[in-house]
């Protein structure tokens, strides 16, 4: 009869990609006590995992509203509302967070991805730097950080922030990706190469990787000599 152990469970459920058993145990949490943070935040989750996100809204504004002092309801929060593309209310979410807990890693990329949408890239920069500080771990605080850098034309700084993030998460064909074409635009052709076969063998279908391959191949042609008028 526990409210919260089925909204535990349903997360988990959601996590091995049992959709629908994660809704039936969300169901039943809400059920069970329609007052439970728990069971609104997963189920908040679930239809942010929809592809609902005006739905998912409501239900994690209701498990802030329960226990606002807790900093993980306001990035729950921040999250949804970058979701749905509405900055203003990310970054407010984001920043409530940090207000109650100064050192959480994944509000200040929370608050760095809505400043980089709104193209406050110093500001977007400040807040990823201070989150790689506190958690140099954190593949998205340096790829976050990186896609600024990448955004605001500083390649120099972004290739480094993408290097660490790759470190971090092999697997990671947009950082790849957008390392190739900074290594591209700073003329280092055989690293754009390099990262764009790589990031090929990772997902060979994503659109920036082929057009990273393409503008490789561009420059790695020889050019045609010209023939001078009247040589012949």
């Amino acid at each position: 009869t526990s409210a919260e152990a089925y909204a535990i469970l349903a997360e988990v459920l959601l996590g091995n990609n049992k959709l629908g058993d994660a809704e039936t145990a969300a169901a039943r949490a809400l059920q069970l006590d329609p007052n439970n943070t728990e069971a609104h935040r997963s189920q908040g989750i679930i239809l942010s995992t929809k592809q609902q996100p005006a739905a998912a809204i409501v239900e994690l504004e209701k498990a802030a509203q329960l226990e606002p002092n807790l900093a993980l309801r306001w990035v729950d929060l921040g999250k949804i509302y970058l979701t749905a593309k509405d900055y203003a209310k990310a970054t407010a979410a984001n920043q409530k967070a940090l207000s109650l807990y100064p050192q959480a890693t994944n509000a200040l990329v929370g608050l760095g991805t809505a400043y980089l949408s709104e193209k406050q890239y110093s500001q977007a920069i400040e807040s990823l730097t201070q989150a790689t500080q506190l958690n140099n771990q954190s593949y998205l605080a340096f790829y976050v950080l990186g896609t600024t850098y990448f955004a605001s034309d500083q390649c120099a700084q972004a290739i480094p922030a993408y290097q660490k993030a790759i470190a971090l998460n092999p697997k990671a064909n947009f950082a790849m990706t957008y390392l190739g074409m900074c290594q591209l635009k700073a003329g280092n052709l055989a690293a754009a190469q390099q990262a764009a076969q790589q990031a090929a063998a990772i997902d060979p279908n994503y659109a920036d990787t082929q057009a990273l391959l393409a503008s490789v191949a561009a420059a790695s042609a020889t050019p045609t000599p010209t023939i001078a008028p009247g040589l012949y």
